[in-house]
Parts: C-alpha cells; structure tokens; sequence
C-alpha cells in the first residue's frame, strides 16, 4: 500500500535514455516493481577503472560534477539499485553516461539518489541531453566545448581560452565563474544563460527564447544576431560592436567604447546603446525603437525604412540620414559640424542643441521642428505636405532668426 506520499508525487516510467530525462523530483523509488522507500535506500559508492578520455557524454537524469584536476577517475554514488543500471564507457575519447535500457522503473524522490563524480586533467568537450545537471570545477584548457540539448542545467567555474557553447535545450547555464577570451554562442532553444568576464571577443546568435547575459565585457568585440524572442543584456567595456536584430528580443549595451558601432535592425527589437562611439551606422528595416540617448556619437550615418523611432542625444561630428518610412528622429547636437537629413516618409524629425550646418530636404508628410537646434548655414527644401522650423544665427551679432516653411515658401 502506497503511502499518502507516494499518492502524489509517485512517477511510473519504462526505463530508456529519453524517458529517464525529466524524471527526478520526488521521494521513492521501485525497481522491476518492488517498492522501496527513500528512508531504507541503500547507498553505495561504485568507482569505475577508466582512462584516456577528455571529453564526456550524459544522456541520463543524473547529476554529473567534473573536476578538471588529478588523474582520471569515475566514481558513481547513490542508491545500490541504480548504480548498476549506470553505465560509463569509453568510446575514442569520450566517457559516454548512459542509462541501461532494461526493466521497469517507478521513480519519487525528495533528492536525487545518484550522481557520478568525474576527475580528469584535461577536458575537452562535454554534451549533457539529459535532464541531470552537470557542475564543471577548475577549468583551465586552452579551448572547451559546451553542447547544452536537454533541461540540465550547467554551471561552470575557472578560466579557458576559447569556448563554443551550442545551447538547444531547456536547462540554463551558469557561467558566471568562468572567464573566457574568446566565446562563442549558439542559443537555439529556450535557456537563459548567464556569463561574466570576456576579455576579447564574444560572437553571439541568438534564434530561440532564452536570454544571454554577459556582466563583465573587458574591451571585447562583440557580434551579436538575434532572429527570435530571446533578449541579450550586455555590460562592460566593449571596444567594437556589430548587430543584426531580425526577432523580438531586446538588446541593451552598456559602456561602449568603441571605434564603429554597427546595427542592421529588420524585426521588432528594442535598443539601448550606453558609452561612446567615434562613428555609428544604423539600417532601420523594422519596427523596434533605438535608444541612444546615453550614447555619445561623433559621426553617424543612418538608414531608415520602417516605423523604428531613433533617439540620439549627443551628436558632435556629422550626421548624414536618410528616413523613407515612418519612424521619426529625435536628436540633440554638441557644436557639431554638419547635418545632412532626407525624409521621404511620415516621419517626424525634432533637432535640438548647436551646428555649423543643415542641409535638409521635407519629401513626404513629416515634418522638421528645429527652432532648438542654433545653425550657422540653413539649407532647406519642402516639396511634400509637411513643414520645417529652423533657427538660424543672423550676422552682426543680431538675435537668431526662427524660419518657418513649407512647399508655398517661407511663412514666417
């Protein structure tokens, strides 16, 4: 007879690699259906006699932590029923952990009742597609392999050159111990992944719904694609940046300093860029908003065929735009030298601060309020329904003249 326990939290399972995966969370377990409860589980340990691997597969529900340290050795802990049904060969080199595909098993448990304890003095790669999690301490290799397919989660501490991380599954990645001077991202599936310190260039692509977090960017290249729902969160110094955003998710830069920023947009992404570029090229295709009030330009050349707004605050060089959708234009100047703006569309442009000159041309329905922005040169054109408003400084010292125009001529 169950106990009232066992009533709710009692999972019945054929045994295989795959049924295995989402099994543990409760507190009892049966084998070939001879019930046994958590409290009379025998527990023993198992080390395994194995050599010549640097990398390890896991396919089971059961908990891996790798130690990147000493001789190699496998040690398999946890209740005597299981740990005969765990099997750990070598194939190449690999040490591949599976599950045996034999008899019936009904598995609840408040703890999980087995783990496998790995040491070795190199690792390579690791793939976990099962549900267990799998802790890596003190790496230290030159280049590592992550493949993430199952809902494990990972976590993983100490220092590598290189990092390829291929991430499809559910279980979410801890990397925040972990430094690295090149990574490497994949990020397919619905895990969220968090790292801290990159020191040299993160690549990143993002086509699934989990998110990227990286705390601890130091001057780091970075070149980011996100085509789904998933959003990236990134901080630190990052000394050049590349993005193209064709999904939903968000991207949020913090402290650029970098020479070029560059940002193709084709979906429904939100932008916020902190820090300071020497130059900045944008493609608006889409339909999410850039704001780059905290952001300190030099030069900028801008690109705009859809309804995407662009918010740009601190302007110094020049500005060269061309607007043909719907997307409107807010930016402020700091003595900059010149602005060059065509708008073809519905869009509105509102122009503050101080410049040398404006060259502007009003083709479609929007319309231009400058009577903020203290031009020395005005070259204006209005052919389209809209109108523009400009200030101009007059010469001999007299106040600055406020323009207002439309296609019929100056009105005031």
């Amino acid at each position: 007879m169950s106990t009232p326990l066992a009533k709710t939290c009692t999972i019945i399972a054929t045994v295989s690699a795959l049924s295995l995966m989402s099994l543990l969370s409760a507190c009892e377990f049966r084998f070939n259906d001879k019930e046994q409860a958590a409290s009379n589980v025998k527990i023993t340990s198992e080390k395994r006699a194995l050599t010549g691997f640097d990398a390890i597969s896991n396919s089971t529900p059961f908990d891996l932590i790798v130690t990147v340290e000493g001789e190699p050795s496998v040690e398999v802990v946890g209740a005597e029923k299981l740990v005969g049904q765990v099997e750990t060969v070598v194939e190449g080199k690999n040490l591949i952990v599976r599950y045996k595909q034999s008899g019936k098993l009904h598995l609840s448990w408040q703890h999980k009742p087995l783990t496998v304890k790995i040491s070795m003095p190199n690792l390579r790669a690791v793939n976990n597609s099962g549900s267990g999690d799998l802790k890596l301490l003190r790496l230290h290799d030159d280049a590592l392999r992550i493949d993430s397919l199952g809902s494990g989660e990972i976590e993983a501490s100490g220092k590598v050159k290189d990092l390829l991380l291929e991430v499809s599954g559910s279980g979410d990645l801890d990397l925040v111990q972990l430094s690295s001077a090149n990574t490497k991202l994949k990020l397919l599936g619905s895990s969220n992944i968090k790292m801290h310190a990159i020191s040299q260039s993160l690549e990143a692509r993002l086509s699934g719904s989990g998110d990227l977090q990286v705390d601890a960017l130091q001057e780091a290249k970075v070149d980011i694609n996100i085509a789904g729902p998933g959003s990236a969160n990134l901080n630190g110094v990052i000394s050049s940046l590349q993005a193209q955003l064709s999904g939903s998710g968000d991207l949020r830069v913090g402290r650029l300093q970098a020479e070029l920023v560059t940002l193709s947009l084709a979906g429904a992404s939100d932008v916020q860029l902190h820090g300071e570029t020497k130059k900045l090229q944008l493609n608006l295709n889409g339909s999410g908003d850039i704001d780059a009030t905290s952001l300190m330009v030099q030069d900028a050349e801008v690109e705009s065929k859809g309804s995407s707004s662009l918010k740009l605050h601190t302007l110094s060089g020049n500005l060269k735009a061309n607007f043909s959708g719907s997307g409107d234009l807010e930016a402020g100047f700091k003595q900059a030298d010149q602005i060059d703006l065509t708008g073809h569309g519905s869009g509105d442009f509102e122009l503050s601060g101080t410049a040398k000159k404006l060259k502007l041309q009003m083709l479609g329905s929007g319309s231009l309020q400058a009577s903020a922005l203290l031009l020395e040169q005005a070259s204006v054109k209005v052919s389209g329904s809209g109108q523009a408003i400009v200030k101009v400084q007059s010469k001999l010292n007299a106040a600055p003249r406020v323009v207002k125009m439309d296609r019929s001529g100056v009105l005031e």
